[in-house]
Order: C-alpha cells, then structure tokens, then sequence
C-alpha cells in the first residue's frame, strides 16, 4: 500500500484533483488499489504538508478504525480479517470505561502502596476489618432515571424493543451521609438541600457518629477498638478534623485518593441503596428521607459482611493493575495471587509468644516494626499500626 501512498502524494505536489488521483490508481492498480474513502484520506493528508508516506497508525491505535478498513488497508478479504483478529491475535473491541482522572504515574503507586499496607495489615490481624467503620456522602432524588439496562425488560422474537426515554435527575435532592460496618449501618443522617459538606459540618457528624457507636457499638467503644475509614475530600482531611481525631484516639484506616473502587459505599453501599430508588418519583424531602431508610434497612447483614470480603480481593486487584482503575476488569484473583510476591501480600510466621501477644484486645506491643505511608495531600506522615489499629500523624520537618 505505500507504493499507492506514493503515488498520491506525487499527484499532489503536481495539482492532480483527488477524483483524479484515485481513477489514476484504479486503473494501474485495478482490483488491488485503496478505499477511495482511504485515498482522500491520504489525498488531505499530503495537500496539509505531511511528507512521510509510511502509516503509522498501527490497527487499533485510532479509536475510530474498523475491520473493513484493517481488510482494505492489509489486501484482505474481510472474513480473513476477521478471523485473524479474533481468532489468532485475540483482539476484541471494547466500550471505554468511564474513570474520575487520567492517573500519573505517582497517583498510580499511592493507591498499590495503600492497597498493600491495607493486604499485609488485615493478613496479620483477620478480626481488623471487623473493627473498621467506613463512611461517606451521596445526593439522593427524588427522580433519578433508571439506566437501560435497569430498564430491560423480556419481549418475545418479534415483539419491539422496549423504549425510555432521556430525564434529567430531580433538582429536588438531600445528600446522605452513612457510615456503616461489619455488621451494618452505624449512623445517618441528611443535610439539607442547599447546605455542603464543609469541615465544620463533618466535625459534627464525627461527634454524632461517635455517640452512635458508643449506643450501637458498646463493645468497640469500651474498647476504644474501631477505626474510621472515609475518603479524602477536602472536608474529611481539614486540620481541625485530624486534630479531632487526634485528640480522641481515633484511627483511621488509609484511603488513597481517586481511588472509588476501593472504597465501600461506592462500590457497594450507595450502588444498592440507589438501585431500590431508581425509576421512582418523590414529591418531598421528607417522602426521599423516608424511602432512603426503607431501602438501607431493606439491605441484609451479608451483604455488609461480603463488602468487607471483596474489600480485600480489590486490593488485590489494585496491586495487580499497578495502581490504575480495575472497575469492569475480568481479573483472575487466584492467578493474580500466585503471581504476587509473597513476601508483599503474606505476612511472616511468628512464633508462639507473639501470637499470644495478639490475642489481647487492645494496647498490644508491637512484635515488628509499624508501617508508615506518606500522605500525598499534605506534608505530615502518617504511621500505622497493624497490630493495634492505631495510628499517629506527625509533621515532617
């Protein structure tokens, strides 16, 4: 085919029309010549100024390339072209997925580091996760049109797709902030329409959950046991905040950034709760608030259980993936384990005196040395404990 990109660009440099060039090809090339899609194509191409006649474009780099344009530009029937790529190279075409950010390289290692502490960490102590409360924030309203998949629905052969069509989502909305555990939810609350998330509203919200778990949860709150997992929003990472949960002992459980995949309400909680709301109309705020609890509590303790399991296989996945988005991904989690290194995801044996050390439930001594991760927010180092659940922010000087 370069021979024919060739020939193109010497009829440019001498002012040939592309309707001229591509009757010129057909009748020296016959049968064998390009697309006359393809020789306008390259026809602008070269009236631009390109000078290089090689293609560069290697099939499937361009988003927009077919298997009829691979047949026309190989020489190829279009069967043949297909069967050499599904058949023998195992090319498929797939939708692209939709992420929050194109991720750099150092936004990439912070989620496998955290995803690695948070492996190795639960690995030593399996009963951590029991103990973990992890929270967030989502708009509920009062109309939110169901996706077309939620909207299928059985026809016979010849009966007509089912239609739907196009809604925006209400402008009535309440945002719901839960926070929940192994054993379900722990506390919610709403806030009010025009109202945001700010730190001094979510220092609220900590006090509010603290006098939740001290009802809810007596045994991890006389034991000063639970640790807080949110995200990194603004709001949660306020200084005030971490001085709050400083002054109070509080844990809290690593969270990279742009990280939604591993975080439980995203990838369980709020996608379930939604789905019951889904395709359904409120008239109120009040008529939202009501359903929104209906739905929460409609929700079975396995399913939260299962989070806190599946929690640990995306970890695994994020490691696997370097870092990047893994929603969507068909990962095979028991290669994905005898591919890892061992040393990262399993813990060392110990011996019989420092695992009795373990079986206290709190204050414990440390029989190896804490895991520290750099914030990559700010300029303070956090250092996390495995064996106790604790951890303690200092500055960097």
């Amino acid at each position: 085919m370069e021979d024919q990109r060739i020939c193109i660009k010497f009829c440019v440099k001498n002012g040939f029309k592309g309707a001229e060039i591509f009757w010129m090809l057909q009748t020296a090339y016959g049968d064998a010549v390009m697309s006359r899609r393809r020789v306008f194509e390259w026809y602008k191409r070269f009236k631009e100024g390109r000078e290089e006649t090689a293609n560069n474009e290697r099939p499937g780099s361009h988003r927009g390339i077919t298997i009829r344009e691979v047949a026309e530009e190989a020489g190829i029937s279009f069967g043949s072209t297909q069967s050499i790529m599904k058949d023998i190279l195992g090319v498929r075409r797939l939708n692209a997925v939709l992420v929050p950010k194109d991720l750099t390289f150092d936004q990439k290692n912070a989620p496998k580091e955290t995803a690695s502490l948070n492996l190795e960490a639960t690995t030593d102590v399996p009963e951590m996760l029991k103990r973990v409360i992890t929270g967030d924030e989502t708009w509920i309203y009062g109309f939110d049109s169901e996706t077309t998949q939620e909207a299928s629905k059985w026809r016979f052969k010849n009966e007509p797709r089912p239609k739907k069509a196009r809604k925006a989502p209400s402008k009535v909305k309440v945002m719901l902030t839960v926070f929940f555990d192994y054993q379900g939810i722990v506390h919610h609350e709403f806030q009010q329409q025009d109202s945001t998330i700010t730190a001094d509203s979510y220092l609220g919200v900590l006090r509010r959950l603290r006098e939740a778990i001290r009802q809810k949860r007596p045994e991890l709150w006389r034991s000063k046991s639970w640790i807080l997992h949110h995200d990194n929003a603004p709001a949660h990472t306020a200084l005030k905040i971490s001085k709050f949960l400083q002054d109070h002992s509080t844990s809290v459980f690593p969270q990279p950034p742009y990280s939604p995949d591993l975080a439980p309400c995203d990838f369980l909680l709020f996608g379930k709760l939604k789905k019951k709301l889904k395709g359904r109309k409120f008239q109120s705020i009040e008529e939202i608030e009501v359903e929104s609890k209906k739905a929460m509590k409609a929700i079975p303790k396995t399913d939260y259980q299962r989070c806190f399991a599946v929690w640990k296989k995306r970890w695994l996945k994020c490691i696997a993936t370097n870092g990047d988005y893994f929603e969507g991904e068909n990962l095979n989690l028991e290669r994905l384990v005898s591919d890892l290194d061992e040393e990262m995801i399993r813990p060392p044996r110990l011996s019989s005196s420092t695992r009795d050390l373990r079986q206290s439930p709190v204050h414990r001594p440390d029989p190896y040395p804490a895991k520290t991760l750099q914030s990559t927010r700010s300029k303070r180092r956090v250092t996390f404990d495995p064996t106790t659940g604790h951890s303690k922010s200092t500055d960097i000087t």
